[in-house]
């Protein structure tokens, strides 16, 4: 199967959305999840170390906190030992995801962690009009979550949401790995190539401009900066009449 362009029609609007790279986290992929991407792949291969991801967290989190594409919720249970006292909101499109980011969560904080479905590859899932615009939060996280959105429009949506979603004072934060340029070995390119073939990632054309001006879009004040692979972003100035 060769990579996508920028033609594929679940990029340009002509056929059904690339679901792929949030539906392949199932249970069998979840257990192994923490291992192979904290474990291994993080350090050695995207050079971005998984401790910059939970200073990332600690460093930002607010008294009530919407995390969007939780994963398996690690990195912020990590980060909840130091404000277990936070209101935790996850929200994903992967019932997976969130089943276990919710059991991780649990363990750490005082209240239950609340859920929500949310898919940015359908546009009328993610509307001006949204039910939750009202329920502000302090602190909104989006780490790993872009490389895997399929289509420039669903990673917008994904921060128009977040912008939305947050307080005006209130800070969005997140990480997400890079397609342009490539990954620096041998051995990343490789595997990177093969997360592309298979729908995981969707990232080939993402840059540091490009996705700092996604994130401008959103919002008013932007610090962004790399380590390894990955870019990281805080965000803060939300802009809400989009």
């Amino acid at each position: 199967m060769p990579p996508r362009t920028d033609t594929d029609p679940a990029i340009d609007g002509q056929g059904p959305p690339d679901e792929r790279g949030w539906r392949a986290y199932r249970p069998m992929l979840l257990r192994v999840y923490d291992a192979w991407v904290h474990g291994v792949s993080n350090h050695w291969l995207w050079r971005c170390p998984t401790r910059h991801l939970v200073s990332l967290y600690r460093d930002h989190l607010g008294p009530r906190h919407l995390d969007i594409g939780v994963g398996t919720g690690t990195l912020l249970a990590r980060a909840l030992r130091h404000h277990n006292d936070t209101r935790v909101t996850l929200a994903d499109a992967n019932e997976h995801c969130l089943h276990w980011a919710s059991k991780r969560v649990s363990r750490v904080v005082q209240q239950p962690p609340r859920q929500r479905h949310v898919d940015f590859l359908t546009p009328d899932s993610v509307s001006p009009g949204d039910e939750h615009v009202n329920d502000r939060f302090d602190s909104v996280g989006l780490v790993y979550l872009l490389h895997c959105l399929s289509g420039e429009d669903a990673k917008r949506r994904a921060l128009i949401y977040a912008a939305r979603q947050l307080n005006p004072a209130g800070v969005c934060f997140g990480a997400t790995l890079l397609g342009d340029p490539p990954a620096a070995s041998r051995a990343a390119r490789w595997l990177e190539h093969r997360y592309q073939q298979s729908g995981i990632f969707s990232n080939q054309s993402d840059s540091r401009p490009l996705v700092r001006g996604w994130l401008e879009e959103s919002f008013t004040s932007v610090e962004t900066w790399t380590i390894g692979h990955a870019l990281l972003f805080v965000a803060r100035g939300p802009v809400v009449d989009q």
